[in-house]
């Protein structure tokens, strides 16, 4: 076994002699996790104010893991057991339970990757253009493909199925299938359809056909039914509380955990590194519960997402649920999940047979720090071809910050000198705006340090908006999301539109996630003209 491991997935090596393979099998893997692993994951959670982290490596047969920091502060420690928020983490469960279907030519023959989402759900799946509507397939809207964009700030309400009939009030900005715009409604999407179709709620179709296979028996679709399980079955199993750094006070702040039932499949579950372990260790060896069919369509590339990922020198593909990219000459295959106060990561080496699975009850990058470094070890890349991720993510924070300071240059090149003033008094622009999708925004008046509009909402998570005057009634606006949030993550452009009654519109840029900020949603102005 172990020598057919090196003949085939290494040519270049030649094949252990019979005694070389009987010592090589005897020998024992030795986990990763030692004292100088825990001192870098000691400096790392300090250096990146991160509460906790759990670890786990697959490697072969054997599964190592580990916690450090706290799960609760101040002396409640992260262990292997501890359960986290794994935020998009769920989307190749979701991918995994649509495969499931494509394959069962018995129960259902009408399922198929190519199968368009309106044939299958036709009353909710309709967007504002006609052709995708009728065209846009299960595989389109997992790949990304369908020429929608984020819509971040739009992922809320009561159903699946509400937020899927929401579609329809929502823009596409490429044509279908011509580019990759990371979606989460559209996982959401596919959740409702996978509901509708099998008629069963997607957290028990997974539990029943997944989880329980695997004996991932600490998993659960919502944090609500996390909490259940602790409180009714098993009251030492700890669930990490979630974490934002406040830089203002210099300390953690605990935050409220997030649930949204509407998230769904696009990153609802909660589970721990010991559960995503054994679901690593079924993509890294192709096995059961999915078939070898299904396995091969999750990780072949669908789409090319731009711009490329740093950490890969090639281009950085999506399959179904998964990136793939090679690093250092290894496949990689890789997703990474984010909500408030948690974040999560599962990247595998399939040739290998070894994978890594992080989890965190803070957001940022700092984990990946950990997850990184166990991969270049274990590929024995040398120091100095090794990725400074504190440095990448400080470049990138550098650049967001000169593109807020000098946003009026990037945003609005040219403008009257002097600039024009607004249309209305600032004070006359105060108000309730309201979208059919998007949260409300209440804009005021703030005089600090000098006159400007601050535009708030509150709905999936807490979103604000500074707004600078730039000429007549165009706007920066600096965009800030989660609590106690100090520095803006983007900047794009806003507008007012004044009516013959003098009654404004506001239209913002709010895609966060696109590099150009998408195309500006616009708000109407409550007709009480409600000044909050």
């Amino acid at each position: 076994m172990v020598g057919a491991y090196f003949g085939e997935a290494h040519p270049q090596v030649q094949p252990l002699t019979g005694s070389e393979q009987i010592r090589e099998t005897k020998k024992q893997k030795v986990s990763p996790f030692d004292e100088d692993f825990a001192k870098l994951a000691e400096e790392t959670l300090a250096q990146w104010h991160l509460p906790g982290v759990a670890l786990a490596v697959v490697d072969g047969d054997e599964t190592f893991a580990e916690g450090y920091g706290f799960a609760v502060l101040p002396d409640v420690p992260v262990r292997p057991s501890t359960l986290f928020c794994t935020g998009s983490t769920t989307k190749s469960f979701t991918a995994a339970a649509a495969a499931l279907l494509v394959h069962d030519n018995d129960k259902y023959p009408h399922v198929k990757w190519d199968t368009p989402m309106n044939q299958l759900i036709r009353d909710d799946f309709v967007l504002q253009d006609d052709y995708t509507t009728l065209h846009a397939t299960i595989e389109d809207c997992i790949s990304h493909r369908t020429g929608m964009p984020g819509h971040t700030l739009t992922i809320a309400g009561d159903s699946p199925e509400a937020a899927t009939r929401n579609l329809r009030n929502l823009y596409i900005d490429k044509e279908l299938r011509s580019g990759f715009e990371y979606c989460n409604i559209m996982y959401i999407a596919v959740s409702h359809m996978l509901q509708k179709v099998t008629g069963e709620w997607l957290g028990s179709f997974l539990r029943r056909r997944i989880w329980e296979p695997l004996k991932m028996h600490a998993t659960f679709f919502t944090q609500q039914e996390a909490h259940q399980y602790i409180r009714d079955k098993d009251s030492t199993l700890q669930f990490a509380r979630p974490y934002i750094w406040d830089p203002e006070t210099s300390s953690q702040r605990e935050c409220p955990y997030w649930e949204n039932t509407a998230v769904s499949g696009a990153g609802s579950m909660v589970s721990n590194v010991l559960d995503y372990a054994k679901y690593t260790r079924s993509m890294i060896e192709r096995s059961g519960p999915l078939s070898k069919e299904a396995h091969a369509d999750l990780v072949t590339p669908r789409a090319f997402p731009p711009p490329p990922d740093t950490r890969f020198p090639t281009v950085s593909l999506y399959c179904l649920g998964w990136f793939s990219g090679i690093y250092h000459g290894e496949q990689v295959i890789h997703h990474s999940g984010s909500i408030e106060g948690f974040t999560a990561n599962i990247v595998y080496l399939p040739e290998r047979k070894w994978g890594v699975v992080a989890m965190c009850n803070q957001m940022g990058p700092g984990r990946e720090v950990l997850v990184w470094k166990l991969v270049d070890d274990f590929l024995k890349v040398p120091l100095e071809k090794r990725i400074d991720i504190y440095a990448l993510y400080k470049k990138g924070e550098e650049s967001v910050k000169d593109r807020v300071q000098h946003a009026q240059k990037y945003l609005y090149p040219s403008i009257p000198s002097p600039p024009l003033p607004t249309t209305l008094p600032l004070a006359d622009y105060v108000g309730r705006y309201t979208h059919p999708v998007y949260p409300a925004f209440t804009i005021s008046l703030s005089t600090d340090p000098e006159p400007h509009l601050i535009a708030y909402a509150m709905d999936m998570v807490e979103t604000t908006l500074k707004l600078t005057h730039v000429s007549r009634d165009f706007f920066t606006a600096e965009l800030r999301v989660f609590r106690y949030a100090r520095d803006p993550c983007a900047v794009g452009r806003a507008e007012f539109q004044v009516d013959a009654k003098g009654v404004p519109k506001f239209g913002a840029e709010l895609d966060f996630a696109s590099e150009d900020g998408g195309g500006k949603i616009w708000f109407k102005r409550s007709n009480d003209g409600t000044q909050d």
